[in-house]
């Protein structure tokens, strides 16, 4: 549970943070158009179940 607007700020700072980090691989990542393979792998290290999700 949140209690406060300063720990939601924090929260919403922290989500804001990963949703920023993951856009920025992606856009990287389709610099150039990658093969099915690469997409699954790629996809396999950045979706949800990925550890970056503080």
């Amino acid at each position: 549970m949140i209690e406060g607007a300063a720990e939601f700020q924090q929260r919403l700072d922290a989500l804001s943070g990963v949703v920023e980090k993951r856009e920025a691989a992606l856009l990287a990542f389709f610099g150039e158009p990658p093969t099915v393979e690469e997409i699954v792998e790629h996809g396999s290290s950045t979706g949800p179940t990925s550890k970056d999700t503080t």
